[in-house]
Formats: C-alpha cells, sequence, structure tokens
C-alpha cells in the first residue's frame, strides 16, 4: 500500500530516507506506506504516511538555504556589496559534512561561481580565477550548474592571466606542485626553493618553475 508526502516550501534541499537530495517541488512524492526520515541542511524528521492519504511537512529553510537564496537575488538585481556577503555566509553555513556532503558541494559551487563573477566584473581577477578553482575542486557528482559556470570563468581568465605551476611544502611537510595565477605583465617575484625569481608574464602564458624531488 502506498500514501503520499508533500515537502514545501519548493526549493527547499532534501533526501527522502536514503534516496539520492533533491529539490523539494512543491507536487506529493508516492511512498509506501510506514515510517519514514527526510534529512534537510536544518535537521532530521520523521513522518508516517498513511495508505491512500497525503502528509504534509513544512520544512525552514536553513541559514545556507537563506543567505543563498538572498545572495541570488542581489546578484540578480546587481546589489553585487550585498550579493558578495551573502553568497560567501552561504559557503561559509554550508560545511561538506559527510550527511550533507552532496547538497552543500552543489550550492557551494553555485555559490562560489557567482562570487568568482563578482570580482571578475570588479577586475580582481586574481581573486575570481581562485573562486571559481574552488568550485571545480569539490566533488564531481555535486558540482551542479555552478560547475559549467566556474569552467566558463576560467576559460575567460586564462586568456588574460598567466598561469605558473610551482612546488609548494604543505602543512605537513609533504612538496606539491600547485599552480598560481598572474597577472601580466609584472614583475612578480616568485619563491622557489628558498630562492627568488623575477618573473615577466604574458596573457595565456603558462609555465613550470621547479618540481617537487
Amino acid at each position: 500500500t502506498t500514501g503520499f508526502v508533500l515537502v514545501e516550501p519548493a526549493g527547499v534541499q532534501f533526501q527522502l530516507d536514503r534516496a539520492p537530495w533533491q529539490s523539494a517541488t512543491g507536487k506529493p512524492i508516492s511512498l509506501p506506506s510506514g515510517e519514514h526520515k527526510i534529512y534537510t541542511l536544518g535537521g532530521t524528521f520523521d513522518i508516517t504516511v498513511e495508505a491512500g492519504q497525503t502528509a504534509s511537512l513544512k520544512l525552514k529553510s536553513s541559514k545556507a538555504e537563506q543567505d543563498a537564496q538572498a545572495g541570488v537575488s542581489a546578484f540578480e538585481r546587481k546589489d553585487f556589496t550585498a550579493a558578495l556577503r551573502l553568497l560567501q555566509s552561504a559557503v561559509k553555513a554550508c560545511p561538506l559534512k559527510k550527511k550533507q556532503a552532496q547538497p552543500c558541494a552543489a550550492l557551494q559551487a553555485d555559490m562560489l561561481s557567482k562570487i568568482g563573477r563578482i570580482y571578475e566584473n570588479d577586475g580582481q581577477l586574481i581573486e575570481a580565477a581562485t573562486e571559481y578553482e574552488k568550485a571545480l575542486a569539490l566533488p564531481t557528482k555535486a558540482r551542479a550548474a555552478g560547475h559549467g559556470d566556474a569552467t566558463a570563468g576560467i576559460d575567460r581568465l586564462s586568456k588574460k592571466l598567466a598561469r605558473v605551476v610551482v612546488p609548494r611544502i604543505d602543512r605537513k611537510g609533504n612538496c606539491r606542485e600547485v599552480s598560481e595565477w598572474l597577472d601580466p605583465p609584472g614583475p612578480h617575484k616568485i619563491s622557489i626553493g628558498g630562492q627568488e625569481q623575477v618573473l615577466r608574464v604574458r596573457p595565456g602564458q603558462q609555465e613550470k618553475l621547479g618540481s617537487c624531488p
């Protein structure tokens, strides 16, 4: 026997039992009658579905979702000062914890790509590229729309900036080769193995400076 559950408001992220995360659509969902769990960015809820009946669950948007929605609205009306503050707050309020990694990664990707666009429009190209790269570094299955926007942003900035790959020691003492963006033409001072190099670059240039042992 089956019943229905109606999750509101539309747009809120939730996970029904162990199914993939989804956005509420405002339409009833068919479920086997019995006990079910609904996980959201704001908490966990138990709900009982009776045969032939529709159980309603009205959720409150999490702080991350509220800030994200307000940030996107500010972005669309070109209030970029408010948008930047709200988008950054949304990213901070949705950490990639185990149970929420999928929806938070998707939310972060969308927010970071918009943050990158704000910086890009303001001429802060290095900062923009950094935000786009953060979006692209998120888990593959959860990149969502922000992945495409960030990829397009990197493509644009790759023609205006230069990129160098240099060896760096991380906090654990391990050597890693990392890429750094540079604003042409320079000069730029780059430290490699304790020695400083002065480098001039041109738009679109990519160069590897040193390597890990």
